[in-house]
């Protein structure tokens, strides 16, 4: 999607970072998983990463970006028997760590105990990813929402989901906010269009096999009314948004949202590397302050645009001095895309979501095809020219010799 496809006058912020100061890193700690997602990449599902090689990738890891937050993926991470151990040796780097897990087994855990052996090692925040592609195995897909983010609230734990956005549900995504507004540990909600990038190298899907981030982005403008306070460019195109991020605030009882603009989160992102050294990734913010910091962004909003005093005033009314306002915040993923005429290949700018793979920092969304670990995939066997093309590409955009 380009930038001039926005609505009118809307003008995000990039948050096109050089590469050695993109601030987060996605670390894959095994292969294995106890679920079998609709549109899962991971080809390789026996591999388990001895604790002593994750340390080393993570050290490999702070040695090339200036990293502010870490989210331990898997496979399944919940599943890797050294998890807490590693949560706790991010933490001592001085970054903040996210898990992203499929949440089974924390619902199977009555007493809580490993949610707490994580929480105690440090977990900073809890990504659930529980969707419509889990259908055949959780029945009640909110209801599992539901008892998952109940334990997270118990125990005082910032939460958020992480859902791969489907054809048939890109219109229903910003109904996750609203859903769950009544959890004050919930803050936000990360989505991933998906695609099928198999396909991609053979031709091009037709455009209704697939959501387009253009479609999602205005079912979100039409029910939060709210327009994107920041964006990731592609590799290619500056004015190509690959993400597309949210920022905002909303009053769970009116269901009026604000959305905070993007002059206010430019100055908050310089104000934050300046204070701490690093660029900001995940709103992590302390509830304590919660409110002190809602009237700081009233006062610099105006104070940036007067007109906007309306607006942020709707969105207060009915708060009770402010209990019920929730900061939130969505960011939407493009898959990456493949020009197979041109030989042209999207990913996002300097690929935020990137993992180690073999000694480099690879884009996660294609680390299987360019980087396996163990034996070859059958995508990478049946489209060598393009795995080539694909690979040379992608490094040389990251910096790293091949």
């Amino acid at each position: 999607m380009l930038l001039n496809e926005l609505n009118k006058n809307v003008k995000p912020v990039s948050v096109a970072y050089p590469i050695e100061e993109t601030p987060h890193l996605s670390l894959e700690t095994n292969f294995t998983c106890n679920l079998a997602c609709r549109a899962c990449y991971n080809m390789n599902k026996d591999h388990i990463k001895p604790f002593d090689q994750i340390r080393k990738e993570i050290t490999f890891a702070v040695s090339k970006r200036n990293l502010e937050t870490i989210t331990v993926i898997g496979g399944e991470p919940t599943l890797h028997p050294d998890l807490t151990k590693t949560i706790s040796f991010i933490r001592k780097q001085g970054i903040f760590c996210q898990l992203l897990t499929n949440g089974i087994l924390f619902l199977e855990d009555d007493e809580d105990i490993l949610l707490k052996d994580c929480i105690k090692a440090g977990v900073n925040r809890i990504f659930v990813h529980v969707d419509e592609g889990q259908i055949h195995y959780h029945k009640d897909i909110k209801g599992v929402i539901k008892k998952l983010f109940d334990k997270f609230e118990k125990n005082k734990i910032p939460f958020g989901l992480s859902v791969t956005i489907y054809n048939d549900t890109k219109d229903s995504f910003p109904e996750l906010i609203r859903d769950y507004l009544g959890y004050r540990y919930y803050d936000g909600a990360v989505g991933y269009l998906v695609r099928d990038f198999s396909r991609d190298l053979v031709k091009k899907l037709p455009k209704s096999d697939y959501p387009e981030l253009d479609e999602v982005y205005h079912s979100i403008v039409k029910d939060l009314r709210i327009e994107p306070s920041a964006y990731v460019p592609s590799s290619v195109r500056d004015d190509y948004i690959s993400w597309m991020i949210f920022l905002f605030l909303i009053n769970e009882k009116t269901g009026v949202s604000y959305g905070l603009s993007p002059g206010f989160i430019k100055f908050g992102r310089k104000l934050n590397r300046l204070w701490t050294g690093k660029n900001p990734v995940g709103g992590f913010y302390s509830r304590k302050t919660l409110r002190l910091s809602i009237l700081a962004m009233f006062f610099l909003e105006v104070l940036m645009n007067f007109r906007s005093f309306g607006k942020y005033w709707s969105m207060m009314r009915g708060s009770a001095g402010l209990k019920h306002i929730r900061q939130l915040f969505i960011t939407l993923q493009n898959p990456p895309e493949y020009d197979k005429e041109n030989n042209i290949f999207h990913i996002c700018y300097h690929c935020p979501d990137a993992t180690v793979r073999n000694g480099k920092i690879t884009p996660l969304c294609v680390a299987d095809f360019i980087s396996p670990i163990g034996k070859e995939s059958e995508l990478g066997l049946a489209f060598p020219e393009e795995k080539k093309i694909i690979r040379e590409t992608v490094y040389k955009h990251l910096g790293e010799e091949d």
